[in-house]
């Protein structure tokens, strides 16, 4: 119970000597623990710098990887272009062959019917003539 009476005493007096007036005491307490807390102070500091660093180096990798695969995205969106571009150009050559195939063959359809229609003309012609000769110089 002792201890109990002595450890109130001696928070009392930690109590009134935190309350008072300065003393050569208190400053001393004070001067000493203050280098201390710099030090401290100066720890934290340099390690919230290291990992202030540490999270921009990650940053900056994590922008360069982005990079990266944007670069990357877009070499392959310039090669898809080009196939694109290549295709479109392939079918048009391949539609004005085609084009042109037909357009040929149906010159070559319509030249041999008029052939064969003004030979058959011509035939009736000479057919009709000959009719006549027959009956007429009979």
């Amino acid at each position: 119970m002792s201890t109990f009476k002595l450890t109130a005493k001696f928070s009392k007096l930690l109590a009134v000597e935190a309350t008072s007036a300065r003393t050569p005491w208190r400053s001393k307490a004070f001067v000493t623990s203050t280098p201390l807390q710099g030090k401290m102070d100066e720890a934290k500091k340099a390690r919230n710098k290291e990992e202030k660093m540490k999270r921009e180096k990650e940053a900056a990798d994590k922008r360069i990887e982005e990079m990266e695969a944007v670069q990357s995205t877009a070499v392959e969106v310039r090669k898809t272009c080009e196939f694109v571009r290549d295709t479109g150009a392939n079918i048009v050559d391949m539609t004005k062959h085609a084009t042109d195939k037909v357009s040929e063959a149906a010159e070559t359809i319509t030249v041999k019917t008029k052939n064969t229609v003004s030979g058959a003309l011509g035939t009736a012609k000479n057919a009709t003539d000959i009719i006549k000769d027959t009956i007429v110089g009979k």
